[in-house]
Order: structure tokens, then C-alpha cells, then sequence
């Protein structure tokens, strides 16, 4: 199911540009999020709307919250660290 508050991100984001055309919506949450992350790459930097700061702060901390954050104590290394 597509994340409804990824979808008013896309939307949003899209309708501040007048300059890309039509543009597609897609269906699949991997690719809607493809587009957010390219739509989010080439926005201008101009003060957003505070609805949506708010939506993509609840968006990112649920992808965050999904993934979750790996705790450095955790990680062991690749390679010995030695030099030969």
C-alpha cells in the first residue's frame, strides 16, 4: 500500500515546478519514492510549506523507524586493520 503521506510529498513537490511537464505519479511505493528523492534533488531552495515539513518529518522518521540505526558498539570490522 503507498504511503499516503508520500504521495502529498510527491505532490506537493510537484506542484511547485511548472518547468517539468507532465509527470506521472507512480503506483509503486518504491518508485514514488524514487521520485520524491529526485524531486527532493532538484528543488529549488525556497522556504517549503509548514504542512509539508511536517509530512516529510513524520515520513523520514517512519523510514527511519523502519530501517532502524545501527549502533556503532555493533559493527565489527571488515578486515583486520593490519598492514602487511
Amino acid at each position: 500500500m503507498i504511503n499516503k503521506k508520500l504521495k502529498l510529498l510527491v505532490n506537493y513537490l510537484l506542484s511547485e515546478r511548472n518547468d517539468l511537464g507532465n509527470v506521472n505519479v507512480p503506483e509503486d511505493e518504491e518508485d514514488l519514492l524514487r521520485l520524491y528523492r529526485s524531486l527532493v534533488n532538484i528543488r529549488p531552495a525556497v522556504r517549503a510549506d509548514e504542512k509539508f515539513l511536517k509530512a516529510e518529518d513524520e515520513y523520514l522518521a517512519e523510514l527511519t523507524a523502519e530501517k532502524g540505526i545501527t549502533d556503532i558498539a555493533e559493527l565489527k570490522p571488515v578486515e583486520d586493520g593490519s598492514c602487511s
